[in-house]
């Protein structure tokens, strides 16, 4: 038997093809950056919720952005050093609570905190799940 198999390919089904793979590459972008932004509020630590609540997503294509605008959220993720703490204008005094008491002082020893990596465990979570992401938008790309 002598088969043989042609095809050829018209511009119009290659342009077609190559654009449903583009939207298929840039779904699968969004799915994982909306992924690991989900998990970042989820994953971030809750003493008032503002950290958690402050995470924003921005961003098209290939390219995501997650940030936030608390000045202490990589110190939470990193730890920190024990260090000193001063008031903020020269000659004026902390004002805080613990144990129910309202406290006073010109300077406090900060013992340092642990870090929590809570971006990591949430990049990590979306990492299971990025051939999950991937099919998904090649399946509705090319549907």
């Amino acid at each position: 038997m002598n088969a043989r198999f042609e095809w050829k390919w018209n511009e119009g089904d290659f342009k077609r093809m190559l654009s449903s793979a583009k939207e298929a590459q840039d779904k699968a972008a969004k799915l994982v950056a909306a992924d690991v932004w989900a998990n970042v509020r989820q994953e971030s630590p809750v003493d008032e919720g503002r950290l958690a609540g402050s995470w924003n997503l921005s961003g098209s294509g290939l390219s995501y952005r997650i940030s936030t605008s608390v000045e202490y959220a990589e110190m939470v993720h990193e730890g920190t050093a024990p260090h000193v703490i001063l008031p903020r204008t020269p000659g004026g005094v902390l004002v805080f609570q613990s144990n129910g008491r309202t406290v006073f002082a010109k300077r406090v020893n900060h013992p340092g905190t642990p870090a929590n990596p809570y971006a990591e465990r949430a990049i990590d979570a979306t990492r299971s799940r990025v051939d999950e992401f991937v099919n998904r938008a090649f399946r509705e790309a090319f549907a």
